[in-house]
């Protein structure tokens, strides 16, 4: 069938087989997707469907149709994150007034179960979470987004035991996003979106180390990334959101310096995340046109010959892993998810030249 100036092909039997076109996602859900990297072979996928975390590891050319796990939750998924630890997966996600923790084997079956109760009134939602590994301590970390407070919690990365609560950070009248992540040379750094404004903290600090003021009412897709310098053995926060454009904050040129707003045009901006090794990050820009376009944080410039084709679709959200093949990026729609790969030599040179990448089936 024809597709704007592509020609695309549909197995029509393998379509039916798989029951194409009969479930439908809930109208009142966001999609959410995790991607979390492993020592070997491909990294966990975990997609929210309703009040379900559907988990799988498909590898290169496999589907991410099937999954091999189906976790439950109590009421409609809002939030999902996965890290690898201690031999295992951890899975953590949010609904309604409850953060449940489900740690999974190497064959993903499920071993423990932990939930987080946050009080509060029913029905009120957690649009965000973070979840890390802290290596200084050996214990899992996450950060949740809750009305005008960031809340802590920790346990072992075992899950021998259950949810350790920490004080909650006062954050204003809303904070509807949040962003963790424990950078190569073991800091560990925070990002907030308090609806008009953002904060940057390192773990364990009393002031920010960045605000940078929001003016739009759109959501700013807040996501926090690192730049590593292997000379000095020292690791540096990136921080990405959109505020009628794209903006990014490099703190390895300094933290007083003004972030850049990324030129060209981009509308309706749905979804933000970085990818690639720390020593060259990339940020994934989708739209509801494009997913995703490029922007090379070391060279300040879009990768255009990343381009990927649209996909039919708006990506709702974006996520990407290291395997040892390369990148994985995960493009979540309302109903459909698509796996892009590109190859570790796309990281390899400074000039970034065209490779080719593989797309993997979509899912419903």
């Amino acid at each position: 069938m024809a597709d704007g100036p592509d020609i695309r092909m549909l197995d029509v039997a393998s379509a039916l087989k798989a029951k194409h076109g009969t479930r439908r996602r809930p109208s009142n859900q966001r999609p959410a997707v995790a991607l979390a990297e492993a020592p070997h072979g491909p990294p966990l996928l975990c997609r929210t469907w309703g009040d379900h975390i559907l988990v799988s590891r498909p590898g290169p050319g496999a589907p991410a149709t099937t999954a091999v796990t189906v976790l439950t939750h109590q009421k409609l998924v809002t939030a999902v994150g996965a890290v690898q630890a201690a031999g295992g997966w951890v899975v953590v996600a949010a609904a309604e007034r409850t953060v449940r923790m489900w740690r999974l084997s190497e064959d993903l079956s499920v071993e423990a179960q932990h939930d987080l109760g946050l009080g509060g009134d029913a029905g009120e939602r957690i649009p965000s979470l973070g979840l890390v590994v802290d290596p200084s301590s050996d214990r899992l970390r996450i950060t949740v987004a809750d009305r005008g407070r960031i809340v802590h919690a920790d346990m072992p990365v075992d899950a021998s035991s259950g949810w350790r609560a920490g004080r909650p950070t006062w954050a204003g009248q809303h904070c509807c996003g949040i962003d963790a992540k424990v950078m190569r040379d073991g800091t560990y750094w925070l990002a907030a979106d308090l609806s008009d404004g953002l904060l940057l903290w390192k773990h364990g600090e009393k002031r920010p180390k960045e605000e940078h003021p929001i003016t739009s009412m759109r959501p700013a897709h807040l996501t926090l990334g690192e730049r590593y310098d292997p000379e000095d053995e020292e690791s540096f926060p990136v921080l990405a959101w959109v505020d009628g454009g794209v903006y990014v904050k490099d703190c390895s040129a300094g933290f007083v310096l003004a972030p850049k707003r990324l030129p060209g045009e981009v509308r309706k901006v749905t979804s933000l995340a970085f990818a690639g090794p720390p020593e060259r990050p990339v940020l994934l820009v989708c739209d509801e046109r494009t997913a995703p376009r490029a922007w090379d944080v070391a060279t300040r410039r879009w990768l255009h010959e990343w381009g990927v084709p649209w996909r039919g679709y708006a990506v709702h959200a974006v996520d990407a892993a290291q395997d040892p093949e390369g990148l994985v990026v995960a493009l979540q729609g309302n109903d459909r998810c698509d796996l892009i790969r590109l190859p570790q030599a796309v990281f390899a040179s400074e000039d970034r030249s065209p490779h080719q990448c593989e797309t993997g089936a979509q899912t419903v």
